[in-house]
């Protein structure tokens, strides 16, 4: 113990998990991260909408200090969102609103140190809310721009909420059982999820929301590489439509929106006229890594039981829903060792990507405030699909740092006039239902400490 207290604290470096300093009895510690994700953009459509070409673009700079005591018993964990471009932390991408730069200020309690049966406790302000990783798979690491477009628009876009507790169990082996795998992940949250933006309050009581999440890879603990990389998830949203107008809902509302950082175009909103009752969103996925290549499949269904306005009024259930599927491939072309091989931690790495993905939304007109649950889409059309082909290549100058070029092309079947003119399709003089496609570039420069 004496030699604990007089011995210097020990610094280490982990790329992308940053650096550590630590007590040498472990009595504390802190450490350190950093994630920058850097774009220059080439968007189709009209400059005056925002659509920006040649940009810098801060898509991700965030910082992150974890505090810890006891052997990281007790964690506090805070970060700072500090990308200001169309998403705006000082303001909104309008202008209109003026929030805090927040991203994470939750506190840990690792129960599992007591026994792997139990969970770790976490609870606080913007925490984690699991949803369906294979949806997007690493922002960081990976191949693909962005969400799947219903996930990111429509609610639950990056698994967050706004203040609340939740449970994870991580990393949970399956031999007790006979099962040669593990649980990657159970998560259980009761949360303002999607809503009450850096603790802010929602006005609704949170234990009316929830989360669940799990996935497993059955054959993790397999020697055969054919089927080792066998993963599969299932995750929940149930989250209640309070129909208030003060109300900061998280799933108040059915819009899709591209994935442009400048002068992001709404294809397709409700507004906030859905009414009152449950919404559950569902996505199951699975996913399958063999060497160098990754394949992942998932799917997202949205629903909404609602029935009447904020008025109080019965006009019937909405028959207003969501649906969005993704089949994703990611393939290490090169490294320095050989054709086939590679890793985000391997320099030289080349990495290349191809996904598809489909979105369709319907809104009903016979339910919400007055009969009309289509927002500014009333009179115009109460249902689209957008497709969205993406193609990806990246080279990993060093371990954790990448650079990349992305085309995303947009298929839309209708596109409100607004969306139409912004985008370079037509005129907002001349109304249309029609949809139509537009291509968009992006470069990247990616780098997690």
């Amino acid at each position: 113990a004496l030699a604990a207290d007089g011995a210097l604290p020990t610094f280490s470096y982990r790329a992308g998990n940053g650096l550590l300093i630590e007590a040498a009895d472990k009595a504390w510690s802190l450490r350190s991260s950093m994630e920058a994700h850097m774009r220059i953009n080439f968007q189709s459509g009209l400059e005056r909408a925002g659509r920006t070409n040649g940009e810098v673009i801060g898509r991700r700079f965030r910082t992150r200090w974890n505090y810890c005591v006891l052997n990281c018993f007790y964690e506090i964990e805070t970060s700072l969102d500090l990308d200001g471009f169309g998403t705006g932390n000082g303001k909104n991408a309008n202008a209109t609103a003026v929030g805090s730069i927040l991203q994470r200020g939750v506190v840990w309690v690792h129960l599992e140190e007591v026994s792997p049966f139990l969970p770790t406790v976490y609870f606080g302000m913007d925490g984690p809310s699991s949803f369906n990783e294979y949806l997007q798979g690493s922002s960081s690491t990976g191949a693909q721009m962005d969400y799947l477009l219903l996930q990111r628009s429509a609610g639950n876009n990056t698994g967050r909420f706004g203040n609340g507790i939740g449970l994870n169990w991580d990393d949970k082996p399956l031999d007790w059982m006979g099962v040669p795998g593990r649980i990657s992940r159970i998560n259980l949250v009761m949360a303002t999820i999607s809503e009450g933006d850096d603790g802010l309050s929602s006005f609704q009581d949170a234990g009316r929301n929830f989360a669940a999440f799990i996935q497993v890879e059955p054959f993790a603990q397999l020697k055969s590489k054919w089927i080792q990389g066998l993963g599969f998830s299932m995750g929940g949203w149930f989250c209640n439509v309070d129909g208030k107008a003060t109300s900061d809902n998280g799933c108040g509302t059915l819009q899709l929106r591209d994935n442009g950082d400048g002068g992001r175009q709404t294809l397709f909103t409700t507004g906030d006229n859905i009414g009152r009752g449950w919404m559950h969103a569902l996505s199951p996925g699975m996913q399958w890594v063999v060497g160098p290549y990754r394949l992942r499949m998932a799917k997202m269904y949205m629903n909404w039981d609602t029935n009447g306005s904020d008025r109080g009024a019965s006009e019937g259930v909405g028959h207003t829903w969501g649906r969005g599927w993704i089949v994703a491939h990611e393939l290490f072309l090169w490294s320095p060792k050989g054709f086939l091989t590679g890793s985000p931690g391997t320099p030289g790495s080349v990495l290349f990507g191809w996904h598809f993905e489909r979105n369709d939304v319907t809104c009903d007109k016979g339910g919400g405030h007055g009969g009309q649950s289509c927002g500014v889409n009333t009179q115009e059309f109460q249902r689209s699909t957008v497709l969205l082909r993406e193609w990806d290549l990246y080279y990993f100058l060093a371990n954790q740092i990448s650079i990349g070029i992305t085309w995303v092309w947009y298929d839309a079947s209708n596109l409100t006039p607004v969306a139409r003119n912004n985008l370079g399709l037509g005129s907002k003089d001349n109304p249309s239902n029609h949809g139509g496609d537009w291509l968009d570039i992006n470069l990247n420069f990616r780098y997690r400490f």
